[in-house]
């Protein structure tokens, strides 16, 4: 059962994943950093659109190493603390660019 995946992870198609893998993984990451650059230019003008914007980054970050970061961002915008709120999407970009 275990040795077809070994040969498949041994082979050059282990190449092919690992290619496919990172083109994902800076997909999403710049995918990330769009909403939070959207997320950060909503908070000064439309409080609605930011939180349209937290709900659509909660998917990416759910079980991810920035769901702590994420709820930070949630509790500061709960509390209307929109320097916080920034504070907080600077240091997820900065972890995301990592």
């Amino acid at each position: 059962v275990l040795d077809p995946l070994r040969q498949f992870m041994s082979g050059p198609q282990r190449d092919i994943y690992d290619n496919a893998r990172r083109f994902l993984e800076t997909q999403d990451a710049g995918l990330l950093k769009e909403l939070l650059d959207k997320l950060e230019e909503s908070l000064d003008s439309d409080l609605g659109e930011a939180r349209d914007c937290l709900q659509s980054l909660e998917d990416y970050v759910k079980g991810t190493e920035l769901s702590g970061g994420y709820e930070q961002l949630e509790i500061a915008m709960s509390n209307y603390d929109i320097d916080s709120a920034k504070q907080t999407i600077m240091d997820l970009k900065q972890k995301i660019a990592a």
